[in-house]
């Protein structure tokens, strides 16, 4: 690894131009990333979703199925083929029910991040949407994903960014 590879082949995406601003950026994102993983397992640990709606895992199902139902048909093929050669299940039912736990548990982060957001006043506009795909996503046009998943997950997924991002921010690191 030379400052020459770097400056060639990592400057225009990352932005740096030696071995050295290289080696800064890469310990940088991860303990970034450390921060972040640990603030968002310390907000689950330490929280209690008393009740989590049926219309949120009802959600949280369709949004699976959808997704497996789009994948099967871009491969070619009917859902419970695709589930069986790929997902090692023989039917939607089956998938839904082993990842019942995982969704549980994403809707109720769901619902961790809105608790959280609404106590800091935390909302998210459409600018917000914009400024998150230019910004992480690196695009302005993000119609195709409006489309797919609608503006309302799009807004979830940035607040979830805002609210790690503000809780980050406020963390006291020892």
């Amino acid at each position: 690894l030379t400052d020459a590879f770097v400056a060639e082949n990592l400057q225009e995406q990352y932005g740096v131009t030696t071995v050295a601003a290289l080696t800064d950026y890469i310990r940088n994102n991860l303990k970034e990333s450390a921060i972040t993983n640990f603030v968002q397992k310390f907000l689950v640990d330490n929280s209690t979703v008393s009740e989590l709606p049926a219309s949120i895992l009802t959600y949280l199902e369709g949004s699976m199925t959808e997704f497996y139902r789009d994948y099967a048909e871009n491969a070619g093929m009917e859902l419970d083929e695709f589930l069986a050669a790929y997902g090692g299940v023989e039917s939607i039912d089956a998938m839904l029910e082993q990842s019942k736990e995982s969704n549980v548990q994403t809707g109720e982060f769901h619902l961790l991040v809105q608790a959280v957001a609404e106590d800091a006043g935390i909302i998210v506009e459409k600018a917000d949407v914009d400024r998150y795909f230019s910004e992480y996503i690196k695009m302005d046009d993000y119609s195709q994903y409006e489309e797919q998943y609608g503006m309302p997950y799009l807004k979830l997924s940035v607040l979830q960014q805002m609210v790690l991002e503000m809780m980050v921010d406020n963390a006291k690191l020892l």
